[in-house]
């Protein structure tokens, strides 16, 4: 399959361009939202800055921000769509990344489940982050999210697991969990039960014999599906899912879609 192609199923790369954009890019947005009240006039590094819309929202309000992604195909389009002098994008992956200077903040929204070894990720953060600077975070609560087995992701996490892990890096931690209303619950249960429809077919788990990369293709796959069946059961405004349907709030949010930590004062 095209490479092109694929990039515009992937259920993990959405960008405006694409005709059949989920409630999954508003619920992005919203933690994007969430960063702005952190980074005024601040350095700023986003780690997997995919179609690069968000990361230019960030330069709006910061000082700078360099975004990085290890994908070559959506680091070439955020260069051509998003040029303002205070906007950079670079491919590569944190791990291997070489800073040229420390940063205030850094953001990594929707990264950390795809992370197969989270202290080599870190320690990498840590090395890149300012004394006084500060962490962000955002990634699938796995109290609500695992049942999809994503195949795109190594680990879905707890509020618990998270505390303990950047605790070992940070001395503060704060944690907020982001929501979504009525008609977002409605489609988060909507989601929940067309998935596990789909698995319970597989009833003698013959699954876990399937290569990972198949897995992904075959997830995508289905994930445009929906897209394109939520699109045309949405065509009149009132209908669709918007940034304005999630809220974020402080503290450790049980039936949280997705977790938010802020990570303050390296140890």
């Amino acid at each position: 399959m095209p490479e092109a192609l694929l990039h515009k199923i992937s259920a993990e790369r959405i960008d405006l361009e694409n005709p059949f954009l989920p409630p999954f890019f508003y619920q992005q947005q919203k933690a994007y939202t969430f960063c702005l009240q952190f980074i005024k006039d601040k350095s700023i590094l986003e780690i997997g800055s995919g179609s690069g819309y968000g990361t230019y929202r960030l330069a709006k309000v910061a000082k700078n921000v360099l975004g990085i992604d290890s994908d070559e195909i959506v680091i070439k389009k955020s260069k051509e769509k998003y040029k303002i002098n205070n906007l950079k994008f670079a491919c590569s992956r944190i791990e291997d990344f070489k800073a040229d200077n420390k940063f205030d903040c850094v953001i990594a929204l929707q990264v950390f489940e795809h992370i197969e070894k989270p202290e080599l990720f870190l320690n990498k953060i840590v090395s890149v982050i300012a004394k006084d600077g500060f962490l962000i975070i955002s990634t699938p609560n796995g109290q609500t999210q695992s049942y999809n087995e994503n195949p795109y992701h190594y680990k879905e996490y707890f509020f618990g697991e998270l505390k303990t892990i950047f605790s070992e890096y940070f001395k503060e931690v704060e944690f907020c969990g982001l929501l979504g209303d009525s008609k977002v619950m409605k489609f988060e249960e909507m989601r929940r039960e067309h998935i596990l429809n789909i698995l319970r077919m597989d009833s003698f788990n013959l699954r876990k014999f399937i290569p990972r990369r198949i897995k992904q293709l075959i997830f995508d796959s289905i994930a445009f599906l929906n897209r394109v069946m939520y699109q045309r059961k949405n065509t009149k405004s009132n209908g669709k899912i918007l940034e304005d349907n999630y809220k974020i709030i402080k503290g450790n949010v049980p039936n949280a879609i997705d977790i938010i930590a802020i990570c303050r004062y390296l140890k």
